[in-house]
């Protein structure tokens, strides 16, 4: 990986008076779009907008392009690069920070560079983790595509509630445990809640009231709470 100093994003020289002068060159507006590239920030379109982001460790961090601008200039170059540059002081940067400010002079904008070396397409896999963090409706609808192959793979048997109140006119998703204990699933809200529940016999699941309901998980997510139920579906 480059090792950068502030040559490299910023073309100096001085004026008479001694204050440094401040050019963003192409090579330099190239460099700091690299630089962001090696860091985790990129952006990409959905749904008719840009979004813009930072990955790290696999993980998305969703940003703004003022943002961005932010983190380089006062994360990157102000709190990290200048303690250990070869080309610009403390003293000096300090007159470069003031005429960056002073002029408002863009060091990352939506160019066509900026597009060049930060834009991506999703591949499959990534749209998928993508769509799970923006979009609601996709995200309810896929875990409980999970849940109900999960029921169908544990051998859950399924039920209308017509009478037990657990979740009238809804189905319970139901699983036999032990004698009159059943491991029960039953959608509330977008998701499913995860309860035992003992009845007089199975027969009666769904047309009778519980004589017992136990909280397992409200608002089950499988992939979060499976160990709160692994040991009834051996």
């Amino acid at each position: 990986m480059k090792i950068w100093d502030f040559d490299d994003f910023l073309t100096l020289s001085t004026y008479r008076d001694g204050r440094i002068r401040v050019v963003i060159t192409i090579d330099n507006r190239a460099n700091i779009y690299k630089f962001l590239k090696e860091r985790g920030f990129g952006f990409f379109k959905y749904k008719n907008s840009y979004k813009y982001f930072r990955k790290t460790s696999e993980e998305y961090e969703f940003t703004t392009l003022t943002e961005i601008h932010y983190y380089f200039l006062r994360e990157f170059l102000e709190k990290e690069l200048i303690y250990h540059s070869k080309t610009v002081t403390p003293k000096q940067f300090h007159q470069i920070f003031n005429d960056i400010i002073a002029k408002e002079i863009s060091l990352v904008k939506n160019d066509n560079l900026f597009k060049y070396y930060l834009f991506i397409v999703p591949n499959e896999k990534e749209t998928h983790k993508l769509n799970m963090l923006l979009d609601y409706t996709y995200k309810i609808n896929f875990e409980n595509k999970i849940l109900l192959e999960f029921f169908s793979n544990n051998k859950f048997n399924c039920v209308l509630d017509e009478k037990s109140k657990i979740s009238i006119n809804q189905f319970l998703y139901y699983k036999n445990i032990n004698q009159n204990r059943y491991l029960i699933f039953h959608p509330f809200a977008n998701g499913y809640d995860c309860w035992i529940a003992s009845f007089g016999n199975e027969k009666k699941i769904g047309k009778t009231e519980p004589l017992k309901l136990e909280q397992i998980q409200l608002n089950f997510k499988l992939e979060r709470d499976i160990n709160k139920i692994l040991n009834y579906l051996n």
